[in-house]
């Protein structure tokens, strides 16, 4: 919902308007925002969903992906048994994202691990240079627990881990000057850092992606956009323990 509202408010010029409704129809809730912003072309409601998918006019007032925070609620969505859709009559006439979930006695977030013994109050560093996809993965993960620092490229990383000394750092792999490897290199030869969980982040899910990642000092790797399903997870069963070689696929 935070992403919807996020995305909204992105693309929506000044003086525009956004609305926010929260229903029941049936036995599933019906989370509806909608927006007077610039729309989405016909041909990509099918695929909005995905990845880094843009519009002709939305690439020429921002350099980031409407589909990072997009992917990321559908993903977050469908963990929770939901569907996610959108509606708009094209470019100009704005939007209707619409979140469906299912009404239940369990809880929503069974599928989560006890986030609050887990994750709350530990620190967390987020290394990613796509602005856009750093907001929303930073938002998600504060909203979790984790007390988060961001970094855009190389060395202003190196820097937060001296200032930060994070517990977990999420480290996307295709950054500027000085690569994901490269990071989870240097760091590995810093004094302190020997247990510090280092994930690397990339486009890419290949064998050689993975055993890179290993070799290059991160404990282990994921494909993005990241589920933050399986990063809770992971982080559970891992726990504070110290680094061990691990090559497990996510």
């Amino acid at each position: 919902m935070i992403n919807l509202l996020i995305n909204a408010s992105k693309y929506t010029l000044p003086g525009g308007a956004i609305w926010f409704d929260l229903d029941r129809e049936n036995d599933r809730v019906v989370i509806t925002v909608r927006d007077s912003g610039e729309g989405v072309p016909k041909e990509l409601q099918e695929s909005i969903f995905e990845m880094f998918v843009q519009s002709e006019t939305t690439l020429a007032r921002s350099s980031g992906g409407m589909g990072v925070g997009l992917s990321l609620a559908r993903i977050i969505t469908e963990a929770h048994d939901g569907t996610i859709s959108v509606q708009s009559d094209g470019v100009g006439h704005g939007s209707t994202f619409k979140i469906q979930l299912p009404l239940s006695e369990r809880p929503l977030v069974q599928k989560l691990v006890a986030k609050p013994v887990a994750f709350d109050g530990r620190k967390l560093l987020l290394v990613e240079d796509n602005d856009d996809a750093r907001m929303m993965l930073s938002e998600t993960l504060r909203l979790e627990g984790f007390v988060v620092a961001e970094a855009s490229d190389g060395p202003s990383a190196l820097e937060q881990f001296q200032n930060f000394k994070p517990e977990i750092a999420l480290i996307d792999i295709g950054l500027p000057e000085m690569d994901g490897y490269q990071i989870a290199s240097k760091v590995r030869k810093m004094d302190g850092f020997d247990k510090t969980t280092l994930i690397a982040l990339t486009g890419y899910a290949r064998e050689s992606d993975r055993q890179a990642a290993i070799e290059a000092g991160f404990d282990f790797h994921l494909a993005k956009p990241l589920n933050p399903i399986k990063f809770y997870e992971r982080i559970a069963a891992k726990g504070p323990a110290a680094r061990a070689d691990n090559s497990t696929h996510a």
